[in-house]
């Protein structure tokens, strides 16, 4: 069993319960499936969660898959009875959470498709560690992926100054508030110290306090000034691994693999070891890296990592691209280079002077958030033009869609989803977002991929009309009546706004900013 340290810690400062799109089953069989397993169906698998908490993590996919059937284990009584109420609300009757040890967890629990363990494997003991390794194995089922995620060397040798520096400060303390509080008044003492400085140690603790001083406490608390917090050379933990005959599938982040971007000499000495775990070893050194998400499978099961550009076609993708042009201003037509920026960022672009990649680009734009297969693309961008010009959009596209994937520019999922279905005049929200927004604090709701889309006060008074039986006009009716009623401030200019017609006016533009935003985010049904 665990200690009743830890025990009393997770009881006492609950850690929030997130859904992490990184580790749905969805993102696991999606890249099972491109490394040519067989996963098993999402809509109908067995789910095991070790370290559950509040089933924030576990509780979408009940939702989403009431064919499915999830299991959460945890050792946080108060998390554990917290999500049950939740579970309980909603008349879920296919998932449970389980107030034990993961060391309880054995062959009487079943067989399970995928096998989650987000953000625990560090932060337990060493024999808690070895039965995370032996539940992969004797709960796995045959074509079963299971996820692991962990602290690693060579990235966390320099940040784990940082955190023997918190820890020796605080522990002279007995309250977790107070350790929280002199772990921060260090942060600020240490970053205070550093200014001016301009060493590569000095710049590395000055960015790791900036960066932990937005934290909230829970994350402090459990992340840094916990007593177990183990790091791991990626060979070491694929040794342990092996032990249980649990082979390397991938990293969920699949640029992490991604070779390109070396030089070519690089490349070649990386590729002439013909061993994945040796490379991906060799990767950490070279990026210092200090954490993964590794998926795992038995070792039985035939893996094919000659990826090629056909594969593409097996997936639905997304990408996330803002246009140097808008789409009003484009010339397809012409030879013209038009940029298209990475989730809006200036530094990192595709680019093409192809009429037909431009137009499949432009419709990536249209459809954000929207996975779409590759003919149904081409069947969208062909429309742009006079004559049809399917086939060509779809070569091009492909020529070099498996390349932005592994950059990972580009998104691959199982599932298409069709926008048009979706009615922004009258915005339905999902029955799990809607939930979240009537009965929960959180400032996020969760979108159909799995990822917690971060929502403001206005969202939240506008999304508990959105269930799908008032319009547009009828929410915008429901908002002033929230002003007149004193509910709800508008604000101009850090100016409250009185006058009626202007706060109706500006209610226009609050309510179409939201649904606009959001509808990106695979909320609305």
């Amino acid at each position: 069993m665990t200690n009743t340290t830890e025990i009393y810690a997770y009881d006492e400062m609950p850690y929030e319960s997130y859904p992490y799109i990184q580790s749905s089953p969805e993102k696991l069989a999606t890249l099972g499936k491109l490394f040519g397993m067989n996963p098993p169906k999402i809509e109908t698998a067995r789910v095991l969660e070790l370290g559950s908490a509040a089933g924030g993590n576990l509780i979408p996919h009940a939702v989403h898959y009431p064919k499915g059937y999830y299991v959460g284990v945890d050792l946080s009584k108060v998390q554990v009875e917290d999500g049950q109420k939740h579970i309980k609300a909603m008349g879920l009757k296919n998932i449970e959470l389980k107030h034990c040890s993961i060391t309880d967890v054995d062959e009487s629990f079943g067989k399970f498709d995928y096998i989650i363990c987000h953000g625990v494997f560090s932060w337990v003991p060493e024999f808690v560690q070895d039965k995370i390794f032996e539940i992969c194995n004797k709960n796995l089922s045959e074509n079963g992926i299971a996820y692991i995620s962990y602290n690693t060397l060579p990235g966390w040798n320099m940040i784990r100054t940082v955190r023997d520096m918190m820890m020796y400060h605080a522990k002279s303390f007995v309250s977790p508030l107070d350790k929280i509080a002199q772990a921060r008044a260090l942060l600020a003492f240490v970053k205070e110290s550093l200014e001016g400085q301009d060493t590569p140690y000095a710049k590395m603790l000055s960015q790791e306090a900036e960066l932990l001083s937005k934290q909230r406490d829970h994350y402090i608390r459990h992340e840094y000034l916990e007593d177990n917090n183990k790091q791991f050379y990626f060979t070491d933990f694929m040794a342990d691994a092996a032990k249980q005959g649990l082979q390397y599938l991938s990293d969920v982040a699949l640029s992490t693999m991604y070779l390109g971007n070396m030089k070519p000499s690089v490349v070649e000495k990386l590729q002439s070891l013909n061993d994945i775990v040796k490379t991906e070893q060799y990767l950490d050194f070279i990026n210092n890296r200090r954490f993964r998400s590794t998926l795992l499978c038995h070792g039985n099961v035939a893996i094919n990592r000659a990826l090629n550009n056909d594969n593409i076609r097996e997936f639905a993708i997304s990408l996330d691209i803002v246009p140097e042009k808008p789409f009003n201003q484009k010339n397809l037509e012409s030879n013209e280079v038009i940029k298209f920026f990475f989730k809006g960022d200036e530094n990192r672009y595709v680019s093409s002077s192809s009429p037909c990649l431009k137009a499949a680009l432009y419709v990536f734009v249209e459809y954000k958030g929207y996975p779409l297969k590759l003919g149904t693309i081409a069947e969208k961008a062909s429309k742009f033009f006079k004559d049809d010009c399917k086939a060509q959009i779809e070569a091009d596209l492909l020529s070099s869609a498996m390349n932005l994937v592994m950059k990972g520019y580009m998104e691959i999922s199982l599932f298409e989803r069709d926008k048009s279905k979706v009615n922004l005049e009258k915005p339905t929200l999902s029955n799990l977002a809607l939930y979240q927004v009537n009965n929960t604090s959180s400032t996020w709701i969760t979108g159909f991929n799995h990822a917690p889309v971060g929502i403001d006060i206005f969202d939240r008074f506008a999304l508990k009309y959105m269930d799908g039986k008032n319009t547009k006009k009828q929410i915008l009716d429901n908002l002033v009546k929230e002003v007149a009623d004193g509910q709800l401030t508008v604000n101009k200019d850090n100016i409250k706004i009185e006058d009626p017609k202007e706060v109706r006016k500006e209610l226009v533009v609050y309510l179409d900013n939201t649904i606009t935003r959001l509808s990106t985010f695979g909320v609305f049904e």
